[in-house]
């Protein structure tokens, strides 16, 4: 079976490279972006199954990058990311995943392990993982 291929969007590059070491030897990690901008260019050349997307990230932040996403044909599953511990902090900026569970990181942000991929595999099976924590929402990108 082949593994999901992942692009993962995060403005700390810390998180990126912890994100990236815990789910290479489970997923194909295609690429590692700094931005919302960055993530609509590089997603339009790799096609990943998954994008893993930093909801507060400079120029573009993550829910409009999603959203760009959707408007340029995306079938891409989304894992959003964010330290913000309330739900209600992401419906209220729009967010596009239609799913939305909680997913676990750690107090500081960081993506914890087995947690994290669990979502991150659920995402890429086409389901939800139901969680505890509020770090990751994950769901598929429904706007438009």
């Amino acid at each position: 079976m082949a593994r999901a291929r992942i692009l993962l969007a995060d403005d700390h590059k810390e998180i990126r490279d912890r994100a990236v070491r815990l789910l290479e030897p489970e997923f194909e990690v295609v690429g590692a972006v700094s931005d919302g901008n960055a993530l609509v260019r590089v997603y339009a050349q790799l096609k990943p199954d998954v994008c893993i997307i930093d909801i507060s990230m400079p120029y573009l932040n993550g829910i409009e990058a999603a959203i760009k996403l959707r408007e340029n044909g995306s079938e891409a599953r989304i894992v959003f990311l964010t330290v913000n511990e309330d739900s209600d902090f992401v419906r209220a900026k729009g967010s596009p995943a239609r799913d939305r569970r909680r997913a676990p990181a750690a107090p500081t942000g960081w993506p914890r392990g087995e947690g994290y991929r669990a979502s991150v595999r659920g995402a890429a099976a086409g389901g939800i993982v139901p969680q505890r924590d509020a770090s990751v929402m994950v769901g598929p990108c429904a706007c438009g």
